[in-house]
């Protein structure tokens, strides 16, 4: 796999969890915090945050594809930010990864890719071959409430930095799902990926959109909920925005 140099510089500069997926993808989706409980899933804590940068370094070094990473079938030392948990089946798995299956939100993030690229999906988590996904925060917890509000506040804010590299200002498809985290958070979209406001286009269950700036390469940023909860109506909006946005512009997704 080729890593562009955008990637590999961040990965060289940053000791904050980056994110998880395919780096070259069109899409990045990001949300609130990783639903870890980092006491009673210090293992899974560990593996999927605090190792994540070093394990990037070793794919770069190794060049590492999606295809190289074998099943993970709850074997720890197969969790790669490559391609995360592979071979988890698109179920909900309320217990963790006990059955086989994944979180609720990486559920609705399936369900949405499947949508944007028109498909019945495979019966497996595999979205994280077409996106990649990364949380504003670095701090976890198993729900935002429980988030200690002064640590979500100081990573948040270091991570802004992280997020105006030309790593992540390259992506042209932007999905922030994460619900009130701006207005809590002081988070400026606009600001961090060089967008401007167009419309709101729902109430309850919203989109914000958002386009690239003046004299700037194509951009679309979408601000709504954070999607493990929400129906399908929002989700199949969501895809119609994204759709005729990639047709617009010639992007291949």
């Amino acid at each position: 796999m080729i890593y562009s140099n955008e990637f590999k510089a961040l990965v060289d500069q940053t000791s904050s969890f980056i994110g998880y997926g395919n780096p070259n993808a069109k899409i990045l989706i990001l949300g609130k915090e990783a639903a870890i409980d980092t006491n009673e899933n210090a293992i899974q804590h560990a593996s999927e945050i605090n190792k994540n940068v070093e394990s990037w370094k070793k794919n770069i070094e190794q060049k590492v594809s999606q295809d190289d990473i074998p099943l993970w079938r709850g074997n720890p030392e197969c969790m790669n930010p490559l391609y995360p948990y592979k071979g988890q089946k698109y179920k909900v798995d309320m217990k963790g990864h006990e059955s086989g299956g994944t979180s609720r939100t990486w559920f609705q993030y399936q369900k949405l890719l499947n949508f944007i690229l028109n498909r019945e999906g495979n019966g497996n988590i595999d979205f994280h071959e077409h996106c990649f996904s990364s949380d504003f925060s670095a701090e976890t917890a198993l729900f935002s409430k429980d988030t200690d509000k002064e640590a979500t506040k100081h990573s948040i804010e270091e991570r802004k930095q992280m997020f105006a590299s030309p790593f992540f200002q390259n992506f042209p498809i932007i999905i922030a799902a994460c619900g009130h985290y701006p207005k809590v958070y002081n988070i400026d979209l606009e600001n961090i990926f060089q967008v401007k406001w167009d419309r709101k286009t729902q109430k309850r269950f919203w989109i914000h959109i958002h386009r690239e700036k003046e004299n700037a390469s194509p951009k679309l940023l979408i601000h709504t909920n954070q999607l493990s909860m929400v129906p399908d109506q929002l989700i199949i909006d969501i895809t119609k925005v994204v759709k005729a946005f990639a047709e617009t512009y010639s992007i291949h997704l």
